[in-house]
């Protein structure tokens, strides 16, 4: 919450219910953050994939998983990585 606040994202408490509703009966750990929608390209062949979103001039970050990770985690991952790039100057 004290992170959320310095960022100043609103944030609202909600009852256990009100959350699986919300989330429409997907895990939610008690907590869920509204973003807007993204697009993502899978990758076929990665030598084209660096030379085409890679830049000398900017910081990059990928994010690459290399095993099969449980479905949840593979979101949580992504979202947690999305909220760190989109929220800190990493470069």
């Amino acid at each position: 919450m004290d992170l959320a606040s310095a960022l100043k994202l609103r944030t609202y408490f909600e009852t256990k219910e009100r959350l699986e509703k919300m989330s429409g009966g997907r895990p939610n750990d008690g907590v869920i953050l509204e973003t807007e929608i993204r697009d993502y390209n899978p990758i076929e062949n990665f030598e084209t994939f660096i030379d085409k979103y890679t830049s000398k001039s900017h910081g990059n970050i990928f994010l690459i998983i290399d095993q099969n990770v449980p479905l949840r985690n593979v979101g949580t991952i992504i979202r947690s990585s999305f909220y760190l790039v989109s929220n800190y100057k990493l470069y």
